[in-house]
């Protein structure tokens, strides 16, 4: 018991340190998808639904409450930031606690970290928030298969129900949840020898029709249809296979060592299937985790930044995840406390990622900072654009949000004090755009001119000016 209640204690460890994490770095995790997410929710004071992820309404409540309490800007940027933590760990709690599974529970834990540098720091993610609700629906079928032969009927069609809704959840986190949810379907059909069990098989037609539907519904021209387009070339990928973006970044990953453990973890568990002589599992852990992985290296083949490619790849890492701490993790040790050490040996090799990307962020924002400043001065002006060939860009990292991001962390300082940075390859890109305008935001390139009227007021207090725009290189200090 005392073992027990040891391994506990690390999966709450994990989040303490993740809510330690997400406190110090909030401006960090202000990043992309993120920068832009939050930038909309302040200045709308609404939920902000994008691509049909419903479920993000959830990690939005803590952020919108404490702006409708007219909270500060700094608190509501640590607050969304805080956020994505607890409903995290209000995920592990109910599979340790609710679906008493600490299996379930150590998997919720290992989406923490498990493969994860740069995205520590993407708190907007929807992946990840997927990932951590297939690791509900682990816990969720631990529990229901476990039981279901004492249930009564009316208690069977509840549970049944309780798996569609969570389905529904993952589906609307983001569609690429179906292949995690199939591989726990089968997973738990090999491992308690249900394969004709009749539950498994409605929720499985549940998922078939509520991700087809999903999937047949996608507009080849949308941000997912362009996302699935590779697929289609999918022999021709495979002929190039290895000179793909997709594989060399990551190969890089794995030289770099971020990689390392989770295919460490993957080696292990397929080398104790051989030893225990579970060779359907085996063949199963082989042949779907090697089949996901060419899978999402011919839809990412085409690349993206770092940031992005790891991001991608966070559903791979959840096909280890789960055999590892169902099986390996949960084996009878012939020595005592050997189940806490590993986990903990996890944890702590889990975590190094973590100092990469604060560094790397921590500079960035270190430079982002000076960008501001120094723009400010050159020109004169709180709105100003710059050529991206007057910045050091391998610092930035990731720059489309980047007026967003510029606007957020100098109003942090007071709304008055508010100024933005957009940045151009060129300033041909904005010959349709009348920069003489003296009360105009530009935001996005997808969603350029904001007028003022669309900012909140009460966080942010652009000047009344034209852009100004810096001629002069602005290197890192």
């Amino acid at each position: 018991m005392t073992e027990i209640r040891i391994t506990k204690t690390l999966g709450h460890l994990v989040f303490l340190v993740m809510l330690v994490y997400a406190s110090v770095f909030f401006m960090e995790r202000m990043n992309s998808d993120t920068s832009f997410f939050t930038f909309k929710i302040l200045s709308f004071e609404k939920f902000n639904i994008e691509a049909g992820r419903y479920s993000s309404f959830i990690t939005q409540i803590i952020p919108l409450a404490l702006i409708k309490l007219h909270a500060g800007l700094k608190v509501v940027l640590i607050g969304y930031s805080v956020s994505f933590v607890i409903v995290f760990y209000s995920f592990f709690l109910l599979c340790m606690y609710a679906f008493s599974s600490l299996r379930a529970a150590i998997a919720a834990s290992f989406v923490v970290f498990l493969g994860i540098s740069d995205t520590s720091l993407y708190s907007g993610t929807e992946i990840h928030f997927g990932m951590m609700s297939a690791a509900l629906f682990y816990g969720y079928l631990e529990y229901f298969l476990t039981k279901e032969k004492d249930f009564p009927t009316s208690k069977k069609v509840f549970f049944v129900f309780l798996g569609i809704i969570i389905i529904l959840l993952c589906l609307f986190n983001h569609p690429s949840t179906l292949f995690p949810i199939v591989f726990i379907l089968v997973f738990q059909a090999i491992d308690k020898k249900l394969l004709t069990s009749k539950s498994l098989y409605f929720l499985g037609f549940a998922v078939v029709v509520a991700y087809g539907l999903k999937y047949l519904s996608i507009d080849e021209n949308s941000y997912e249809g362009n996302t699935l387009a590779p697929f289609y070339n999918l022999f021709s990928i495979l002929g190039n296979f290895t000179h793909t973006n997709s594989v060399h970044f990551f190969l890089k990953f794995v030289w770099k060592g971020i990689y390392v453990l989770p295919l460490l973890l993957f080696a292990i568990t397929l080398s104790y299937y051989l030893l225990k002589k579970e060779f359907l599992k085996f063949a199963f852990a082989l042949a779907s985790t090697l089949g996901f992985f060419v899978l999402l290296m011919v839809i990412f083949s085409p690349g993206d930044s770092d940031l992005g490619m790891e991001r991608n790849l966070i559903p791979l890492w959840f096909f280890i995840s789960v055999p590892f701490a169902h099986d390996v993790l949960f084996h009878e040790f012939r020595f005592p406390y050997m189940r806490p050490i590993i986990y903990s040996l996890v944890i702590i090799a889990g975590f190094s990622g973590f100092y990469r990307a604060a560094v790397l962020f921590g500079e960035r924002s270190d430079y982002m900072r000076q960008i501001i400043r120094e723009a400010a001065e050159q020109t004169g002006s709180g709105k100003i654009i710059i050529e991206k060939k007057n910045l050091q860009m391998d610092k930035l990292i990731t720059t489309w949000t980047f007026a967003t991001e510029t606007l957020l962390m100098s109003a942090m300082e007071g709304p008055q004090n508010a100024k933005t940075v957009y940045l151009v390859d060129n300033l041909e890109q904005l010959k349709d755009i009348d920069l003489t305008k003296t009360e105009m935001f530009l935001c996005v390139p997808f969603w350029i001119e904001w007028g003022y009227s669309s900012l909140n007021q009460r966080y942010f207090q652009l000047p009344s000016q034209p852009y100004g725009i810096v001629e002069t290189p602005i290197p890192m200090n």
